[in-house]
Order: C-alpha cells, then sequence, then structure tokens
C-alpha cells in the first residue's frame, strides 16, 4: 500500500504520512463511517466502487433489474439500485458468498434508502453445514415500519415495528441483521441505532445441499404490478458479534 502520497494543499504540495488509500484500509476495519452499530469483526465490505462484481444479482419479473448508480449514492461513486418490475412478486436481490464456515454470531449491515411505493425490503444471512442449511431472513415494509420474520414459501411473522420510511432518496437509513449460526437463532435486528431483540426466535432449518459456505442477502420485492426502487449501499459483513 503506497504511503507519501503528496498533499496539494493551497499553495505548494506537501508530504505526508499516510495518503487516503491507508485511511480507506483503516475506515474498513473500524467500520465504515455511516454505520452505526460498529461492532464485530469486519470479514466484507462493498461501497460498490469496484462494481457488482462480488454479488450473485438475480431478478425475477418483467422489468426487474438490479444495477449501479451515481446518483444518491451515499458513498461516491456508486450505490445498488434494486428495481422492481411491473408484475407481482417480481424482485431484485443481491448475494455475496464466503467459502469458510463460521460457528457463531454473524452481522448483515447496509445503508437503504427508498423511493415512495416500494413494498418489501429483505436482508438474509443462511448457511450451508454440517449441521444443517439455516436460513434467517428478516422483512420490512417501508410505508408501515412493519418487521417481520420468515420467508415467502414459510410465511412471515411479525415481532416488532421501526418507523415508517417515507421515501425522501436523500434519506439514507442504516440496518444491521445479527443471527448466531451455532444456535440456529436470531440475536437482533438494528435499525437508526436502535435495537429490536430477537433473542429466542429460530431461523428456518433444512437439510444441507451444497458443500459447506455462507451467504448474506439484500432483496428487494414486491406485490404489485407498479416498478419502484430500493438502493444500498455501504455493505458491512462481520463475525464474533458481540
Amino acid at each position: 500500500m503506497a504511503h507519501g502520497i503528496p498533499d496539494w494543499g493551497l499553495v505548494a504540495p506537501r508530504r505526508v504520512t499516510y495518503g487516503l488509500d491507508d485511511l480507506g484500509e483503516h475506515a474498513v476495519r473500524v467500520g465504515a463511517v455511516p454505520s452505526w452499530d460498529r461492532r464485530g469483526v469486519v470479514v466484507f465490505s462493498d461501497s460498490f466502487v469496484n462494481g457488482l462484481n462480488a454479488w450473485r444479482v438475480t431478478t425475477g419479473g418483467a422489468g426487474a433489474y438490479l444495477t449501479l448508480r451515481a446518483r444518491y449514492a451515499l458513498s461516491p461513486p456508486y450505490c445498488a439500485w434494486l428495481r422492481t418490475g411491473d408484475a407481482p412478486g417480481a424482485y431484485a436481490s443481491m448475494t455475496h458468498a464466503l467459502g469458510y464456515v463460521f460457528r457463531g454470531r454473524v452481522g448483515l449491515e447496509c445503508n437503504l434508502t427508498v423511493e415512495i411505493g416500494a413494498e418489501f425490503i429483505t436482508l438474509g444471512i443462511f448457511e450451508d453445514a454440517a449441521q444443517g442449511r439455516r436460513m434467517f431472513y428478516v422483512r420490512l415494509t417501508p410505508a408501515t415500519g412493519l418487521l417481520e420474520y420468515g420467508s415467502d414459501a414459510a410465511g412471515w411473522t411479525a415481532f416488532g415495528n421501526v418507523d415508517a420510511v417515507w421515501g425522501n432518496v436523500w434519506e439514507w437509513r442504516n440496518a444491521k441483521l445479527v443471527v448466531d449460526f451455532e444456535t440456529g437463532s436470531f440475536v437482533k435486528f438494528v435499525w437508526q441505532g436502535t435495537v429490536i431483540d430477537m433473542d429466542g426466535i429460530m431461523g428456518l432449518t433444512a437439510a444441507p445441499t451444497l458443500s459447506r459456505y455462507w451467504m448474506t442477502m439484500i432483496r428487494h420485492s414486491c406485490e404489485g404490478d407498479v416498478p419502484k426502487t430500493v438502493m444500498a449501499d455501504d455493505v458491512i459483513v462481520t463475525i464474533d458479534e458481540p
């Protein structure tokens, strides 16, 4: 990593000990500036400066897509745009896989902003391991602030509420999901620094299907037929959550 990058001041270049590249690494280690929770050990961080190469992108329904845009990005140059299509059930989803097994608490943190009318935002963490497949999904309804856990297939159960999100795309909000792979249960959901306790709520389980790995997911879905957008930025994945 380069050191001594010139600091072009008002009158002349000056030599500095550490440049912006060094500060970027430091920011990843201590937690991104927009994040609120800032706990756990960072194992992955993405502000999409290098595109969507770290993500598997999937869409369903006519017109649904997921892309990068510079407009409204919280951490320039880009944020991810998850756009639903013009058919009920349309969705845009992005997943990032970590190819090693970790037994303990893990967290998925990101910043979100929504277009008026966006219907459902889902944060997910799931694993395939010798103990079986474990799936943890939390769904937020922006218009009402309703929080639910479950899945589209198994159904959704309400467990709390946060402030409704009215759809000012310049207003970013921080969200974090923490789960425990060891116990197979949710730990908490954090919204704008407010902790919603999920102690005792179990994740979904199934027989293992693939080699050992775990993944994180951000998903935007709808039940209507009017395309809407959810934007995501500053994604952080952590382990050893307290």
